[in-house]
């Protein structure tokens, strides 16, 4: 067979300031340890003291869950300002 090339998940994060700005894993492709591998990767990487998820809603349970597995925790809220133009 000839090999597909597609994109099913990336990580994108800054070693400098510890922030992981994205995490995204396609959805046929979850539950299978990647994104795990790829937090894994960006945690081990890290040249800081502290690592920050930026912009996780609290009611994506399961986000929220994954990211505790590997004791990351919410901390702080954030909001949108926006202005009709």
């Amino acid at each position: 067979g000839r090999l597909q090339k597609e994109i099913i998940a990336y990580c994108i994060f800054d070693p400098e300031t510890g922030d992981i700005a994205s995490l995204a894993v396609a959805k046929g492709h979850r539950r299978a340890g990647v994104g795990s591998a790829l937090l894994k990767y960006a945690l081990q990487n890290m040249e800081t003291d502290q690592v920050k998820v930026i912009n996780i809603p609290l009611e994506m349970e399961g986000v929220v869950a994954f990211l505790s597995s590997f004791q990351l925790h919410p901390s702080g809220k954030q909001f949108e300002m926006t202005r009709e133009l």
